[in-house]
């Protein structure tokens, strides 16, 4: 299986907004283009970015009982200086809110 850390913040952004559609949450966050910004030099955009998909997640009544360990990825996200930590947070989170799951 091919990994591609684009569809990977996509799937979390999508997941966090409700399955908006591509591009409509509030900020245009929810698309794997967005991803770009990660790819050379991170910096405080992207953080503010993935900041506010952890700060939505842990307003999202859905995730209640994920709201201490999302806080934490949140925090992690300020701390984050590669492209390589950036991933870990986005697949910790995916894999926390279970969006990984193959349906059955």
């Amino acid at each position: 299986m091919n990994y591609d850390a684009g569809v990977e913040f996509e799937k979390l952004a999508r997941a966090v907004f409700n399955n908006c559609n591509k591009g409509q949450d509030p900020w245009g966050y929810t698309s794997q283009d967005r991803f770009e910004i990660f790819i050379q030099e991170p910096n405080i955009e992207g953080q503010r970015m993935l900041s506010t998909i952890f700060i939505a997640a842990i307003m999202n009544p859905k995730y209640k009982e994920h709201i201490s360990a999302l806080k934490k990825l949140e925090n992690e996200v300020w701390k984050s200086t590669t492209q390589e930590q950036f991933i870990t947070i986005i697949d910790s989170a995916n894999e926390l809110l279970e969006l990984n799951q193959t349906p059955a």
